[in-house]
């Protein structure tokens, strides 16, 4: 018998708001000062208390990283400070990527330097701050990890490192629950090299990521890997449909794939493209420094439906942008070293619809800062999402919609860039607007969130 849906989560709603002209303000919240960590370079994690969770490359009790806790007025609090200098092996230095909460409740996150071997780590930290080294890389099996880890549909990790493996080009490995660390496939230069970007979790099933170099022209690719390691080229690029991509994918809500390249594009200073997943590529935004320049991080969909990202440079020192799903672009905000400088990773969604980011530098100490982008207002109805502890094989999600329209069930165990939703179940019309999904799946995670899309 399925308890009752009250019992379990508060519904997930979607409200129809009328539209009023309200422009998205960005609030700068937090000034890292280096003692509390500096250049935060990772997206930050919404954890299941409500908090966000992330890493600074540089700062801390030595220097060389921390694990940070922030509460959304911008409290900040220390959990770990990272102490592994090439010189002594130890638990690692320079975090560059965000967390990625395990089905054990706890956060991971990788380091690309420090360790026994001086290759990197994954690491593991609870929310008191005990942090723990999970693997330390040795060449062979991965050098220099740089992207966060991703959670697949076996509640296994799977990664990638920029360096390492057969051809020292780099590698994407797997992760298992109980720590068993396996080299899936290595890059070569023609299927990719030098891999940024943490994997995206396709609705088929595979995964999907990006290389900064190697292809057909050596500006990087779209490739597609299967769950035991086989690795497909999608798409090359080419200087002109964009260059050297660094971030994750993120899926529309068409069902495409949409990115960024760092470089490339009529004015060399990056794209936002759209790719299907039989390789149709269309450049949809050429960046020319006034409009922003060096998008570094990659693509959030918000509530409304829009995409939401960074430049790393252009419109000022750097910027933060809304696009809609064809590529029109609106500059949001243009930083100015005041309020931070060189954001250079993805946006966060939090579950009332605001984005929280990072700049790598700038701020009251010139050591970067977090801010936060206010939600967007809606013509149409629009998701709120939730978080839940789920118990039982099943249970029924309740939410007010719009009349006489289709939408489908998503869930998530993680709001951090890159977020895989992974579809559910999909409900025709109701002429009320009054739903109830009832889901059977056993989702055996210390969180989910959960979002009803139209169809």
């Amino acid at each position: 018998m399925k308890p009752n849906w009250l019992s379990v989560l508060v519904a997930v709603i979607l409200v129809a708001v009328r539209f009023y002209s309200r422009a998205q303000t960005v609030q700068t919240l937090v000034s890292f000062n280096y003692t509390d960590g500096g250049a935060p370079l990772g997206a930050l994690t919404l954890g299941t208390d409500g908090s966000f969770y992330g890493t600074t490359e540089e700062g801390g009790g030595n220097g060389v990283g921390t694990v940070f806790r922030m509460t959304t007025n911008g409290t900040i609090t220390t959990l770990a400070s990272f102490d592994g200098s090439a010189y002594n092996g130890g638990n690692g230095e320079f975090p560059n990527a965000g967390l990625t909460l395990g089905v054990d409740g706890y956060y991971y996150g990788t380091t690309y330097q420090g360790g026994t071997f001086f290759d990197g780590t994954i690491f593991r930290v609870a929310t008191n701050g005990f942090l723990s080294t999970v693997i330390s890389f040795n060449g062979t099996n991965g050098n220099s990890p740089f992207d966060p880890l991703t959670v697949g549909p076996d509640g296994n990790f799977y990664g990638t490192t920029y360096q390492g493996g057969a051809y020292n080009d780099g590698v994407v490995f797997r992760l298992t629950t109980n720590w068993v660390l396996t080299k899936l496939a290595s890059f070569n230069g023609t299927n990719g090299e030098y891999p940024l970007a943490a994997l995206t979790l396709g609705f088929d099933g595979n995964f999907y990521g990006t290389t900064e170099e190697g292809g057909n022209s050596g500006y990087g690719v779209v490739f597609k890997m299967a769950i035991d390691g086989t690795l497909t080229t999608i798409c090359s690029f080419n200087g002109t449909n964009g260059a050297y991509p660094h971030a994750a994918l993120t899926i529309g809500p068409n069902g495409n794939f949409y990115g960024t390249t760092y470089q490339g594009g009529s004015a060399n200073d990056g794209t936002i493209f759209q790719l299907t997943t039989n390789g149709e590529l269309e450049t949809l935004v050429t960046f020319n420094s006034a409009n922003g320049k060096y998008p570094e991080g990659g693509l959030t969909l918000g509530v409304d439906f829009n995409f939401y990202g960074t430049t790393y440079q252009g419109g000022g020192n750097g910027t933060v942008y809304k696009m809609t799903t064809n590529g029109i672009l609106s500059t949001l905000f243009s930083f100015n070293h005041a309020n931070g400088e060189y954001p250079a990773t993805a946006l966060t969604l939090n579950t009332d619809g605001s984005l929280y980011g990072t700049t790598w530098n700038g701020g009251s100490y010139g050591d970067g800062t977090v801010f936060t982008v206010s939600p967007p207002t809606f013509s149409v109805a629009a998701p709120q999402l939730t978080a839940f502890m789920p118990f039982g094989a099943g249970f029924d999600i309740q939410f007010i919609g719009t009349p006489n329209f289709p939408y489908v069930l998503e869930t998530t165990t993680n709001l951090s860039p890159p977020i895989n939703w992974q579809r559910m179940v999909t409900n025709n019309a109701s002429a009320s607007g009054n739903w109830i999904f009832a889901t059977t799946n056993n989702l055996n995670s210390p969180v989910r969130y959960f979002r009803a899309i139209g169809q």
